[in-house]
């Protein structure tokens, strides 16, 4: 023992206390076999006084040097087991009022020279559900002031304001984790020590999980409108939080700018996968993988299909052309599955047998009619475009006004007789777009 142990508080009265107790066998290991003796007999002799005087009292005799022999079993073991050594010896009544009158110095009694751990096992197990708080507490005793170390898997623990490590008066340490965490599971080591010795508790901390449950599961089907947005919702609790990895047909979806993950925050269990702009090539089959440290599942699938009533997009134009010139109607649609497109002249179908041209881009969705060499009487009227998709029709009618000089196809007779007095009724018929106007000339004079 260095000198530095006997600076502590009490440590030399407490040290004393426990030899005197429980006698020189208490502190045998830390003393040195030349020592012994001297040890022995000086404790012998600061016991001789009392514990004569303690026989007397009690009407115990020396018979066979009893005093010499319970002497040095008490300066070897302390008073109740030195005394227990002679109790044969001594009349069964007079050795209970004996014991009662032992005298024990104050406060220390079988108090360990060394620290011990004050349970009935060293070695312990404990858990704690993730998130939770929980505490590790191992009580010591021994003599002095017991420096009391924590470590965490062999190494020294580093406390901050999740671990904290407090003391009581009695001796037991606890230490404090709030918020537990996954690598907070492992082995607890507290490490009490003084000039004697050093005693270990050990607890090992298993964290418990839940696995995910699924509260809330996508449904079987969706059906979605191309261009509008798609949303898959799940509700899924578990602890830790669980993760989620979103599928379609099977593969792992990658969160871009168009396709958006959202994670629940604080005690909101909701999870929810957003698509922009949903196009044709986003039909499948839709599902999530839920998973946490203590275990996975998966959802239903979801078959979405997306589907959209033909629109025009860009509505075709009225057009006005030159007789024997080509017309050109233009549109711009949208609608899937793509809609079946027909063109109608006043109602009625145009097809190649018209000698018209009809074109379909489905990489712009433009859709073209060709009406060549336009003729006033054939191709006058309402051009009608036609959109049909099992989700609905939709129609654009406009005109198509033909620009054609006039031709006189009935002239004046060459003459007439009337009589005088009588009327007269001349006749012409003039085709023309737009109608013509006419002037009527009378010998070189014009008439309205």
């Amino acid at each position: 023992m260095d000198d530095k142990f006997f600076d502590e508080t009490n440590v030399f009265n407490d040290l004393w206390c426990t030899i005197t107790n429980n006698g020189l066998k208490s502190i045998e290991k830390f003393s040195d076999d030349k020592k012994w003796p001297v040890l022995l007999q000086a404790l012998c002799e600061y016991y001789r006084p009392k514990l004569f005087e303690l026989l007397k009292k009690n009407k115990i005799t020396d018979k066979g040097n009893l005093y010499e022999l319970a002497l040095d079993n008490v300066a070897k073991y302390g008073w109740s087991q030195g005394l227990q050594a002679v109790q044969k010896r001594i009349i069964p009544k007079y050795f209970r009022i004996l014991l009662e009158n032992i005298p024990v110095s104050k406060d220390t009694s079988g108090k360990p020279v060394q620290p011990k751990v004050e349970a009935p096992t060293s070695v312990s197990e404990q858990s704690c559900m993730f998130g939770e708080n929980t505490q590790i507490s191992w009580k010591f005793s021994g003599i002095g002031k017991l420096r009391v170390t924590w470590f965490f898997n062999d190494q020294p623990l580093s406390t901050d304001n999740r671990l904290q490590v407090t003391e009581t008066d009695d001796g037991t340490s606890i230490l404090t984790i709030r918020q537990v965490e996954l690598g907070d599971q492992g082995v607890y080591t507290t490490r009490a020590t003084n000039a004697f010795g050093v005693a270990e508790g050990q607890t090992t901390l298993k964290i418990d999980c839940i696995k995910p449950v699924i509260n809330a599961d996508l449904n079987s089907a969706l059906k979605v409108t191309k261009g509008e947005t798609m949303a898959l919702k799940i509700v899924s609790s578990g602890t830790p939080k669980p993760d989620i990895v979103w599928m379609k047909d099977d593969n792992e979806l990658t969160p871009n700018d168009r396709i958006q993950v959202t994670t629940s925050d604080g005690n909101d269990d909701k999870y929810t996968m957003a698509i922009l702009n949903v196009q044709p090539g986003d039909q499948g089959e839709y599902s999530a993988k839920i998973f946490n440290v203590g275990g996975s599942l998966e959802s239903n699938k979801c078959k979405v299909t997306v589907s959209k009533s033909p629109v025009f997009v860009v509505k075709p134009t009225a057009q006005k052309v030159k007789q024997g010139e080509t017309a050109v109607f233009v549109t711009k649609i949208d609608g899937y599955p793509t809609p079946t497109i027909t063109w109608l002249l006043n109602g009625k179908p145009l097809t190649a047998k018209e000698g018209v041209q009809v074109q379909f881009d489905a990489t712009t969705d433009e859709a073209k009619l060709s009406i060549p060499n336009i003729d006033l009487q054939q191709h006058a009227g309402s051009i009608t475009c036609r959109l049909e998709n099992p989700y609905g029709c939709q129609e654009e009618t406009v005109q198509l006004a033909v620009l054609a000089a006039p031709i006189i196809t009935t002239q004046l007779p060459k003459e007439q007789e009337i009589m005088s007095g009588e009327d007269v009724t001349l006749k012409v018929v003039v085709r023309g777009s737009p109608q013509p106007s006419a002037q009527w000339c009378v010998q070189g004079d014009s008439k309205e």
